[in-house]
């Protein structure tokens, strides 16, 4: 598919980025935040309940992605050999600046995968149309649950 949007005349702004979730600072997780962004329940009888995944987890994750046409996609490596990876956080920020996810001009994302041990699985969603043509992102946050 790349190929083609490439070649697409049409084509607004393709920016691809790798991006190691343990380059990131740890984000504050303010009393305004609790409730916003939790985890998945159990996605059948034989898994555990999804929790939040711990810093050394987190950083095992390795995502790639970029945005063409108002769609954000990518993979997402999960290098963790004890956990399996249920939603992810992605904060996307409008004109190619990190910042803090309590900015205005910042949005979260919760993506729900499932992505196993030593796996890849792919991130795709849909960005509101503001004609912004170029935006930068980062995992904040992960979710999961040991494997047995």
């Amino acid at each position: 598919m790349l190929p083609i949007l490439l070649a697409s005349p049409l084509l607004i702004s393709l920016t691809a980025t790798h991006v190691n979730a343990a380059s990131f600072p740890a984000q504050d997780n303010s009393a305004g935040d609790a409730g916003k962004h939790s985890c998945p329940k159990k996605l059948s009888g034989s898994e555990s309940d999804s929790m939040p995944l711990p810093p050394a987890a987190l950083a095992r994750l390795d995502a790639r992605g970029g945005f063409g046409y108002g769609i954000f996609s990518g993979t997402l490596h999960n290098a963790n050999a004890e956990y399996t990876v249920t939603q992810v956080t992605v904060l996307v920020t409008r004109g190619g600046k990190l910042i803090p996810a309590s900015s205005e001009t910042g949005r979260e994302y919760d993506l729900p995968l499932a992505v196993k041990p030593n796996s890849t699985g792919s991130l795709s969603m849909l960005l509101p149309s503001d004609h912004t043509r170029e935006y930068s992102w980062k995992i904040t946050k992960a979710c999961g649950y040991r494997v047995k």
